[in-house]
């Protein structure tokens, strides 16, 4: 019987991504990605703190937002909304440089704060149907005299559940 190494090789290496990917999506993630746009207070940012992982709390930090309440999304895509590709443009809507960066399937109202910064929190629940599970969030904020919609936007935020 002759024995052919390369399928040897193969299979450790398809069995090491494998486990790395389990290892992965076990720890959970969250990163930032694209950009807010420009208000009163800078540019807001959306910053991870804790990773989401089933039965533990997960947070986020929002820095340089107004003193007005917001919005956070929830959504389960940044590629559409709807029918509509993402990024989109928020620029027809008075706001210039503005993207909108998630799909809106949840919201979450945001009370105004004098602070210029806010901590989110939430237990995710202990459910291992969760586990690999992907969501993305974004910030709106008004913001006076910022842009003539009078509103703003944060980074993006991507999370998968662990």
């Amino acid at each position: 019987m002759r024995r052919r190494p390369h399928l040897c090789l193969i299979a450790s290496l398809l069995s090491s991504l494998y486990l790395f990917t389990s290892q992965a999506q076990a720890q959970g993630s969250y990163v930032a990605f694209g950009s807010g746009c420009p208000g009163t207070n800078g540019r807001p940012v959306l910053t991870p703190l804790l990773p989401p992982r089933i039965g533990r709390p997960f947070s986020i930090l929002l820095s340089n937002i107004p003193s007005y309440g917001g919005m956070l999304f929830w959504g389960i895509s940044n590629t559409y909304v709807g029918v509509i590709p993402l990024p989109l443009s928020l620029s027809p809507l008075g706001m210039p440089g503005c993207f909108l960066l998630v799909s809106q399937e949840s919201q979450l109202f945001l009370p105004p704060t004098p602070y210029g910064a806010m901590v989110l929190g939430t237990i995710i629940p202990n459910l291992p149907v969760l586990v690999g599970r992907e969501f993305f969030n974004q910030a709106f904020f008004a913001d006076l005299g910022a842009n003539p919609a009078n509103m703003i936007v944060t980074n993006g935020g991507h999370g998968i559940i662990g």
